[in-house]
């Protein structure tokens, strides 16, 4: 397919698909989950009192840190979906927002971009990953915060065990995107004589 419309026409296609596996994937995951822990087969291990403070920051400072952060990486996010940002405009496609990407052979091809369709790059779910962990992580210091001497942030529960399990799987992300785009995707773009403003910009999420 050369035409990007129709390029965009398939591969949004394929990735309504990929969506959809991916939602049951991780619906399956929550249910076994789920189930393990009522069942006492899955036992929490980490307590809110150990994720909701830290022995080096405040507390007061660390939840207005920990909310700063998920309003930014969410409030961007949200300006992704509702704007009308243009990476390049191709010729044929007056008015049609487009964004170049490259093949695993380095081939630049253009697609239609807008919406939702701008979370399709692993840079976006990293990012979406970070957001969700400060947004459980906000939520936990604010429970400490709210009744600090209260036994139960000693007892272990679910919501410190998924703010532990995101931080560790959004900064893998975060580490394995930087590598990738600092040293593979800068490097190709630049060889080839192509603009690399793309990836210094908010939207390059």
């Amino acid at each position: 397919l050369d035409d990007p419309i129709e390029m965009s026409a398939d591969r949004f296609r394929g990735r309504r698909r990929q969506l959809c596996f991916l939602l049951g994937v991780a619906a399956s995951c929550a249910g076994v989950v789920a189930y393990t822990s009522h069942a006492g087969v899955l036992v929490w291990s980490i307590t809110p009192a150990t994720f909701g403070q830290s022995s080096f920051v405040l507390l007061p400072a660390l939840v207005v840190y920990r909310i700063a952060c998920a309003a930014f990486i969410f409030g961007l996010c949200a300006s992704k979906l509702v704007s009308d940002y243009v990476l390049q405009r191709g010729a044929g496609a007056a008015g049609a927002r487009l964004n170049h990407f490259e093949t695993l052979d380095r081939t630049e091809v253009a697609f239609l971009d807008h919406g939702v369709w701008r979370f399709q790059g692993l840079t976006s779910w990293g990012w979406v990953l970070l957001g969700c962990y400060f947004l459980v992580a906000a939520t936990l210091s604010l429970r400490v915060a709210a009744a600090p001497e209260a036994a139960q942030h000693e007892e272990p529960d679910g919501a410190a065990c998924v703010a532990s399990l995101l931080l560790g799987v959004s900064s893998a992300y975060a580490i394995l995107i930087t590598l990738t785009v600092t040293f593979v995707l800068i490097p190709s773009k630049h060889r080839k004589g192509l603009s690399t403003e793309g990836f210094f910009t908010p939207f390059a999420l």
